[in-house]
């Protein structure tokens, strides 16, 4: 668990960086609490995905007709 609130926010700063070096100058990202902010938005979006599509897949598993 430790290891993978590491390497979540750590993806985001590899993207960050990506994103800069593509764009250069016409991108500006902001100062550190800006993009703090914008990692933590991304991860909490990307776990409320999650969170539906597993809600989805379990309701979905309650209506399935079984095959005879």
């Amino acid at each position: 668990m430790t290891t993978l609130l590491l390497v979540l926010p750590g993806s985001k700063f590899m993207v960050l960086g990506l994103v800069g070096l593509a764009f250069g100058d016409a991108v500006r990202l902001g100062g550190f609490f800006q993009v703090t902010a914008l990692i933590i938005v991304l991860m909490l979006a990307r776990g409320g995905v999650r969170w539906v599509f597993r809600r989805t897949d379990q309701s979905a598993s309650i209506i399935a007709v079984p095959k005879i």
